[in-house]
């Protein structure tokens, strides 16, 4: 597996694995506060806003397959 993600900062890789029995990958832009972090949203690493009536795009690609041999 392969995953194609230019320009996005982060890989989410999590589970809930005691309720739902798979793994999570997510190409983020932002993630959660630090520990101990008590500063603005908007200060946050890795947050991200636009001004009224900017716009923002991005994708991502996954792979998955088998080499031949």
């Amino acid at each position: 597996m392969t995953i194609h993600c230019p320009g996005i900062p982060y890989l989410g890789v999590w589970t809930m694995e005691e309720t739902h029995p798979f793994v999570c990958l997510e190409p983020w832009f932002g993630r959660c506060d630090k520990e101990g972090y008590e500063g603005e949203l908007e200060n946050r690493e890795g947050e991200m806003s636009l001004r009224p009536g900017q716009e923002f795009c991005a994708g991502y690609q996954i792979e998955i397959g088998c080499k031949e041999s």
